[in-house]
């Protein structure tokens, strides 16, 4: 007899996928960035920016932020993903922003 599944579980089964799908996007932005210039370097590290805050909100669990040690980096801070130990960078601001807007609804930082 099957079960049928919630809607969390559903949730729960396509994340990992919609993550790498998520990753894909973010590094193939970050790659177009730094090719381009002028409006297209601007959106498309807006887009990696969105991606990437929309990882950390969603689905902390994948992902470590964290300072860059660096001085000329003081800035941005490291978006680090768990099980593929990669790394973005991603403007302090843009985090700081979220940590704001969770703030006013009164959900927990993640």
């Amino acid at each position: 007899m099957r079960t049928r599944k919630t809607f969390s579980d559903i949730l729960e089964e396509v994340r990992p996928r919609n993550f790498k799908s998520l990753l894909q996007k973010a590094y193939k932005a970050n790659s177009l960035a730094k090719t381009t210039k002028g409006r297209s370097r601007k959106n498309a590290y807006s887009v990696k920016n969105q991606t990437l805050l929309f990882i950390v909100d969603k689905m902390p669990r994948y992902v470590k932020v964290k300072k860059d040690n660096r001085e000329e980096m003081d800035d941005f801070l490291v978006v680090e993903f768990v099980e593929t130990r990669g790394a973005l960078h991603i403007p302090k601001e843009t985090i700081e922003k979220l940590e704001k807007r969770r703030k006013r609804m009164g959900l927990k930082d993640s």
